[in-house]
């Protein structure tokens, strides 16, 4: 092993740059340090050594230990090994410090230098022995090398730790390093490093930044149109296809003056007050949704701007909704029931942390399609809310919007009137919206007035009819329909609990899979 001057150390940094494999698998980290040909570069170190705490003395260690070990006569290829492993560990923890937080790159250089350091010493111990008390002291020999190894892959299964101490600050420093490179090659690597740490689900992702700034490019400015957004097509760091959905009540005020602090009343107050209200929702709609991890519940990766106006950013579904993933494709009553199955599912989960829905529909309901069978996602968490036991939730944004009338109870469907969104609420939700997932038609397709439906549903309470979801379900599934009535009880105290739906749906799903 011989100390050298890099030519470039910028080649040198890039060399050694963290990738999204090794953050995931420290395995990976240690084998590329191990097995990758160190060179000790000094113009790569000592370049920034005065900035880093505690990289100056692992520089001095490390020029011992290469000194050292070639006078070492027993286990000197392991040694060199060992030496290797340790310049290429300083190298790729100098290469990444940018996106380490300081205590743990303190914490790795102060393991490192003083590991570096004892290494010397019984270096220089075993470079003085002859032949003979060298083959005499073996086995402790051995047993040290092994210690200092051990040692070498506690320092690699800290880096990760180190990286990820403070997330937030990691995709900081990376979007910089992003911005300044003219490499693709290195802007691809950095934009990989940041999805796969947004990936990752042992993280926390309150500690990753929901703003995707920079991240998000635009492909297609409208794909879609929904009840609440608008949708666009974008790409999330030059990799996954994704959803970029701009809530259809966010205002964006450009008032004519300045008016905060200012005792008039703003002539645009009210689209203060509507814009206000609009930001509210949506940040908490955020905070929300993107702490629900679960196979039906659709992923929200964060939001962007594009264009200066604010989009919520997920994984872009091809099939799209449900509703509109049976008009296209005809599933099967298996499939069908699996569907209606997922949405069950997903409340479940949902609800165990806490949150109601509130706005369950067959289009906030999408379909993934690239697995073995079709799977539901629930989507749209923009009236959603945390619900304690005494708490309430009036959903007068709700009441006005004929498309979810057909598919809110109708305690929801009152407003300010009403008790709220509560669980049960979403119970009798799912249930509408399986109708139309089962037969294939929309809960009181017939009623086209606004003022005839709003009085069925909610002056008489009448439910949709069997006559009007004509399915060979309700046959080949005895009890189906019961249950879809029950789940839609006027008494919300009355309805099944979900855990019980889950039950029945199984045995539905068990009885299809023998048939088929």
């Amino acid at each position: 092993m011989t100390m050298t001057t890099a030519t470039d150390p910028n080649d040198q940094l890039i060399r050694y740059r963290l990738t999204p494999d090794e953050l995931r698998d420290g395995s990976k980290l240690k084998s590329k340090l191990i097995s990758t040909e160190a060179v000790f570069s000094y113009g790569a170190l000592a370049a920034n050594a005065s900035g880093v705490p505690g990289l100056g003395a692992v520089i001095v260690g490390l020029e011992g230990v290469v000194n050292s070990v070639g006078r070492v006569k027993r286990q000197q290829k392991r040694c060199k090994t060992l030496e290797n492993s340790w310049i290429n560990l300083v190298h790729f923890v100098h290469s990444n410090r940018d996106i380490m937080e300081e205590p743990g790159l303190v914490e790795i250089l102060d393991c490192v230098a003083a590991a570096l350091e004892d290494f010397k010493e019984y270096l220089d111990e075993w470079s003085r022995m002859g032949w003979f008390k060298s083959w005499r002291k073996r086995h402790d020999i051995t047993e040290i090398v092994d210690k200092f190894q051990a040692a070498f892959e506690e320092a690699c299964r800290l880096v990760p730790r180190a990286v990820l101490t403070n997330q937030a600050l990691a995709i900081q420093k990376l979007r910089e390093q992003a911005e300044k490179t003219n490499s693709s090659a290195e802007k691809s690597r950095i934009e990989s490093l940041i999805y796969s740490m947004r990936m990752d689900r042992t993280l926390d992702v309150s500690d990753l930044p929901a703003y995707l700034d920079g991240e998000v490019s635009l492909l297609d400015p409208k794909v879609d149109t929904g009840n609440r957004y608008e949708i666009a097509l974008g790409r999330w760091l030059g990799k996954e296809i994704v959803a970029l959905k701009f809530p259809k009540d966010f205002e964006v005020l450009d008032c004519k003056r300045d008016c905060r602090g200012s005792k008039t009343i703003c002539r645009d107050q009210k689209r203060h007050e509507k814009a206000a209200s609009a930001m509210k929702r949506f940040r908490r709609q955020v905070d929300l949704w993107r702490a629900l991890d679960h196979p039906n519940v659709l992923k929200l990766h964060g939001w962007c701007k594009i264009n200066g106006d604010i989009h919520l950013v997920t994984p872009w579904l091809e099939s799209g909704s449900v509703r509109k993933f049976i008009e296209r494709n005809g599933p099967s009553s298996l499939e069908r029931l699996r569907l209606v199955r997922d949405i069950v599912s997903g409340l479940i989960y949902v609800h165990s942390k806490g949150v109601v829905h509130g706005s369950l529909s067959p289009t906030n309901v999408l379909v993934k399609t690239d697995g073995p069978t079709p799977t539901a996602l629930i989507g749209d968490f923009s009236v959603a809310k945390i619900v304690q036991a005494s708490d309430r939730m009036a959903v007068t944004d709700i009441r006005d919007d004929r498309a979810m009338v057909r598919f809110q109870a109708p305690e929801a469907n009152l407003g300010a009137d009403g008790p709220g969104i509560t669980p049960e609420a979403d119970v009798f939700a799912w249930a509408t919206t399986s109708l139309e997932v089962i037969s294939g038609v929309r809960p009181y397709d017939k009623e086209d007035e606004f003022h005839v439906l709003y009085q069925r549903v909610l002056a008489r309470r009448e439910g949709p009819t069997i006559e009007e979801h004509p399915s060979p379900m309700w046959e080949s599934c005895p009890g189906l329909w019961d249950l879809l009535v029950t789940c839609r009880n006027g008494e919300p105290h009355l309805r099944p609990r979900l855990n019980d739906v889950l039950t029945k749906l199984d045995g539905y799903i068990k009885l299809h899979e023998v048939d088929s």
